[in-house]
């Protein structure tokens, strides 16, 4: 699989400030982005409601960065799951213990439990936030 593109495509999404991210943090970015989009290229797809900025079903072949069992509370018999696409697109999914998945292409803004987060590579927290891990 030829993952130059689909790694520029995630990187303009994830990296906030090329500034922050160091020579060798960006080296592990790269690492973890590959491996994730290889494994998402192997992946079987899903078909699930994506938001963004309209709500509509799509086929996606996913690779799981982080995964986040700690959201009953916030959310109600959801898990989150913060994955990256074949394509090149990194998505917050929510695991409904109903079979009703759903996603949200990540962005900036998007809103993120402390669970999720706290468990974010410091790679990506880096990149992702723009700010020290």
């Amino acid at each position: 699989m030829d993952t130059a593109k689909p790694l520029a495509r995630l990187r303009a999404q994830l990296v906030q400030d090329d500034s922050v991210v160091e020579e060798g943090d960006d080296a592990a970015l790269d690492a973890l982005l590959i491996g994730a989009l290889v494994e998402a290229a192997a992946a079987a797809p899903e078909l699930m409601t994506v938001s963004s900025p309209v709500s509509r079903p799509q086929r996606l072949k996913l690779s799981v960065l982080v995964s986040d069992e700690g959201l009953d509370s916030m959310y109600g018999k959801e898990r989150a799951e913060l994955a990256v696409s074949h394509d090149g697109v990194c998505y917050l999914i929510y695991r409904r213990s109903d079979g009703g998945d759903y996603a949200v292409v990540w962005s900036p803004s998007t809103l993120m439990a402390p669970t999720t987060m706290s468990k974010l590579p410091d790679v990506l927290v880096v990149a992702m936030l723009g700010g020290s891990a």
